[in-house]
C-alpha cells in the first residue's frame, strides 16, 4: 500500500509514523480535547511506541488495514518526515 499525502485548503494530511509523536503530544494533553478525546498518553514515549505500532496500518489480527495521519497546517512546512527524524 503507497502511503501519500493529500492537501486541502490550508491544510496538509500526511501518513502519522513515530516520528510525529513529538510534535503530537502536546495535541491530546489539551485540556480543549480533553472533553472530547479518551485519556492522554502517560508519557510522550508511550505515544511514540503506540505510534511505531500503528506503523504496521494493519489491525492486530491482520485482517484490516489502517489508515492513520496526522493533520498539519499548511503554513507549517516543516514535518518530521521532511526532516528525516
Amino acid at each position: 500500500m503507497a502511503l501519500l499525502e493529500m492537501a486541502g485548503d490550508g491544510f496538509v494530511l500526511e501518513p502519522q509514523f513515530a516520528v510525529h509523536a513529538q510534535e503530537m503530544f502536546a495535541v491530546p494533553t489539551d485540556p480543549a480535547i480533553r472533553e472530547y478525546a479518551n485519556d492522554p498518553p502517560p508519557s510522550l514515549e508511550r505515544l511514540r511506541e503506540g505510534y511505531a505500532r500503528l506503523q504496521s496500518r494493519r489491525s492486530s489480527d491482520a485482517t484490516q488495514r489502517r489508515l492513520n495521519g496526522v493533520n498539519r497546517l499548511r503554513d507549517r512546512t516543516s514535518s518530521p518526515m521532511a526532516e528525516g527524524e
